[in-house]
């Protein structure tokens, strides 16, 4: 282990001690929140190894830290982690991730989901907010196959502005481009030529805006 590695992983178990000991839990109780086992904390704590990019996004979501705090003296090793860049640049708070199959039960029931992973950010957005990661080519070149997205529900969509509808139970990242004032009166635009445009007036609705985009990439320190 380099001295950089071994002074991060020094500060990080620092770090993560004090917000434990701050929100009064024991090393069981995080791990029983975390769903890792207390031998895990345990290591976590003792600096001999940290925890994955998810878990601190999950432990910021729990604590209240903010993600960005974890990452800032974090060495090149951990660069190789997927997504790392969009997940913990600069972030000053988490909002939920969601895969796409469970859109609909996060944010037709969002009191009763279990929310299991987050992406980091550190732009303002409503506390309805949450992120997607892009599955589809429909909007290459802006928009790539990993990207993740946050969307927020309280932001009202304009010309030209990118959001998440949902058209006949599929839910779609798309340019929006009204055709009339009358609220459903639009279409969802692909920036792919390949792809159709869809119509929202028939059985579609916005539900939200895209308001950051995280490329997916190496972590840049």
């Amino acid at each position: 282990m380099s001295d950089v590695d071994a002074d991060y992983l020094s500060k990080l178990s620092a770090h993560l001690k004090v917000a434990r000991e701050g929100k009064g839990w024991t090393q069981t109780r995080l791990a029983q929140l975390l769903d890792v086992s207390k031998q895990t904390v345990s290591q976590w704590e003792m600096g001999r190894g940290p925890p994955t990019v998810g878990n601190l996004l999950r432990f910021a979501a729990l604590t209240g830290v903010a993600p960005g705090d974890f990452f800032n003296d974090i060495s090149n090793k951990l660069s190789a982690h997927p997504d790392i860049r969009g997940r913990v640049k600069a972030a000053g708070r988490v909002v939920p991730l969601y895969e796409w199959a469970q859109l609909a039960r996060a944010l037709d029931d969002p009191n009763n989901f279990v929310i299991t992973d987050y992406a980091a950010t550190n732009f303002t957005h409503s506390t309805a907010a949450f992120a997607v990661k892009v599955e589809d080519r429909a909007m290459l070149p802006s928009y790539a196959v990993g990207d993740i997205i946050i969307v927020d529900p309280e932001v009202v969509p304009e010309p030209g502005t990118m959001v998440l509808a949902c058209v006949d139970a599929r839910y779609l990242l798309r340019r929006y481009r009204p055709r009339s004032s009358m609220k459903n009166d639009a279409d969802l635009l692909a920036l792919n030529p390949d792809w159709p445009a869809i119509n929202l007036e028939f059985g579609g609705r916005v539900v939200g805006v895209a308001t950051e985009h995280c490329r997916k990439g190496p972590l840049v320190t």
